[in-house]
């Protein structure tokens, strides 16, 4: 399975415009970095740059945080499909769809 950064970059066009626009901030402050003096303009996009960088590292963060909540939720709701019809005791059952309830209510359904 792909891990959720990688399989957001391949599905999620939103994701993927942001980690784009990341790597072309990232290149551009590692051009401003190799270069031995700065003038005041490149100090100040420096500064600009990074803080650009921070808000989307945080934008992507928190689509993969998404991400993680609906992946678990439905691992967590097969599993309690699985356990029930697998036969396993009820309290198996129970503390599935006990866990499966909880995520729910985490994502409103």
């Amino acid at each position: 399975m792909l891990a959720s950064r990688d399989h957001l970059l391949a599905s999620h066009e939103a994701f993927r415009k942001l980690a784009q626009e990341h790597t072309q901030y990232e290149q551009r402050l590692s051009s401003l970095t190799h270069k031995r003096f700065l003038t005041d303009d490149e100090k100040l996009e420096e500064v600009r740059l990074k803080k650009l960088k921070l808000r989307l590292k945080d934008q992507m963060e928190s689509i993969e945080r998404q991400y993680r909540k609906i992946l678990s939720f439905h691992l967590c709701t097969e599993r309690h499909r699985i356990d029930v019809s697998s036969g396993a005791g009820a309290e198996t059952g129970s503390l599935a769809s006990a866990g499966c309830n909880i995520i729910a209510t985490i994502h409103g359904s």
